[in-house]
């Protein structure tokens, strides 16, 4: 939870440190600052692939960019729902502040094994995905190798040749 008051900041964006449990437990710390409309661009493009920027958890958000722009997660998928919502609402976003404070607990589990998805289904998250991400008008090679790769293993490696068809096509 945050210790913090909401109120006392301007910004259309929070950030909190956190700490992780799970297979190695650590605190991950952001400095201090804030990130401002002339810099913007540039934050997002070094770290949009990056966990923090990918996840809902561990952040304040104005419920009136929310509210105005009509952002929500998307209930027809089941992966990656998070991470649209976070490029959705970091299109609207002119300020980031990031908290020093490890505020946040948060347990990982990395284990995308549970998950299985068509190509079908793949392909579609993966091109509203490139759709959200290509309207924050930046180059992050790292966020599109992100997605590849994420989504090329969760239809996993044996459906993989059987389905290249139907991925090339789309």
């Amino acid at each position: 939870g945050f210790l913090m008051n909401p109120n006392e900041y301007k910004e259309d964006l929070i950030i909190q440190s956190y700490q992780v449990f799970g297979d190695e437990n650590r605190v991950i710390r952001y400095e201090n600052k804030t990130i401002t409309e002339n810099n913007l661009k540039d934050c997002i493009k070094d770290h949009v692939d990056e966990l923090i920027y990918r996840v809902p958890w561990g952040k304040l958000f104005k419920s009136n960019i929310i509210k105005d722009n009509n952002i929500r997660f998307h209930t027809d998928i089941h992966i990656g729902e998070d991470t649209l919502f976070m490029l959705e609402y970091l299109y609207y976003t002119k300020s980031i502040k990031y908290n020093d404070s490890p505020m946040y607990m948060y347990k990982s589990d990395t284990d995308y094994s549970r998950y299985t998805l068509t190509p079908q289904k793949a392909v579609y998250i993966f091109n509203q995905m490139l759709h959200s991400y290509n309207k924050l008008s930046v180059n992050s090679i790292n966020f599109i190798e992100f997605i590849f790769i994420l989504y090329w293993s969760l239809i996993g490696p044996d459906k993989s040749l059987k389905y290249a068809k139907e991925w090339y096509n789309d």
